[in-house]
């Protein structure tokens, strides 16, 4: 019955997995026309997280790892590892936002400064 109606349709796929996906998507549609309201609040939920604080000595680790483990410029590279993406700078550059942390001390942020002709 469903290769029948796929033919007629003139579906290049398989029809038990396009007829599926389709049903579930009308189901989730009929879903938030009945409640949107609960959807709308299971949404925001799930979108936002309060972050994680991480201990002040790991804050100041990870800060370091940022500037020592830093690619080269001129070899693309980790100065530390010898490779390029250091799985410990990736870490620190994901750990330290998520934890609502600044990605170096406020003292180390450059101020704008007006350029000199």
């Amino acid at each position: 019955m469903l290769d029948a109606l796929a033919r007629r349709l003139g579906l290049d796929t398989n029809p038990v997995i396009f007829f599926w996906s389709a049903g579930l998507m009308v189901l989730f549609f009929i879903v938030l026309v009945i409640s949107p309201e609960g959807t709308a609040t299971v949404f925001e939920e799930s979108r936002w997280h309060a972050p994680s604080p991480l201990p002040a000595g790991q804050v100041g680790y990870r800060r370091s790892v940022l500037s020592s483990h830093a690619n080269d410029p001129a070899t693309g590279r980790c100065p530390q590892c010898g490779v390029s993406g250091c799985p410990d700078w990736r870490n620190a550059y994901d750990h330290l936002p998520a934890a609502g942390e600044l990605m170096a001390e406020p003292d180390q942020w450059l101020h704008a400064t007006p350029t000199e002709r």
